[in-house]
């Protein structure tokens, strides 16, 4: 479309213009930095694969074999401790007592997962056999069953993380949670279009001062 997009996008139709997305070289030093990337890297070819996957039609679960599910969780771990130290014109997230907690798992590599953090991975699909990525999304906080939990959505896919000490036992997809395997990763296919994730840039490109700066941009083209 052109050299910019739009990031940093509110309900509300305000938005940031940028090329790099959200990014804040003052929180983490540069060896810090480079432990939680290698986390999102193997994130990021997992959810490539997740896209690559058949999915005819929403509501079923499917299993992604080899695949790390540490790793998957580190990577949502390491996205939350990011914005939970940023500041508030970046999205920063706030864990309390947890965030002391996500720190000592993500830079002790024998450190086993807290109890208190468990994930649930969705593909949101728009029709069947969908692969593309139609919106990226920074954490935020969004309480289920009770419970504390936080959203976010990277290469298509929604991680619904819970970060909460009173565990999953409660949930009402606490079938869905990934942590109870070790090797291969759950995932559900659900229909963007009951999903915020989609409905919301959608509606945003398409009125308001987002949609008339993607024509000023697609016209410039």
């Amino acid at each position: 479309m052109g050299k910019s997009f739009a990031a940093n996008v509110s309900e509300s139709g305000r938005f940031r213009p940028t090329q790099s997305g959200i990014w804040d070289n003052t929180i983490l030093c540069s060896k810090c930095d480079g432990v939680l990337g290698n986390y999102e890297n193997y994130a990021y070819q997992v959810t490539k694969r997740i896209r690559r996957a058949e999915t005819p039609t929403p509501w079923q679960t499917r299993t992604l074999g080899d695949v790390d599910v540490s790793m998957i969780l580190r990577f949502c771990a390491g996205i939350l401790y990011k914005f939970s130290l940023t500041g508030a014109d970046n999205g920063r997230v706030k864990l309390g007592r947890y965030q002391e907690l996500l720190r000592q798992y993500l830079f002790n590599s024998d450190s086993l997962c807290p109890p208190e953090l468990d994930v649930i991975v969705l593909r949101p699909i728009r029709y069947a056999n969908d692969n593309g990525v139609f919106a990226y999304r920074a954490p935020r906080d969004d309480r289920a069953s009770g419970l504390n939990f936080y959203r976010m959505m990277l290469g298509g896919v929604i991680f619904f993380v819970n970060l909460d000490s009173r565990g999953t036992a409660s949930h009402t997809l606490k079938n869905e949670f990934i942590k109870a395997d070790t090797n291969s990763l759950k995932f559900t296919i659900v229909n963007a279009h009951k999903f915020e994730e989609y409905t919301t840039p959608a509606r945003l490109v398409h009125e308001g001062s987002l949609s008339s700066f993607l024509d000023h941009v697609e016209n410039q083209t």
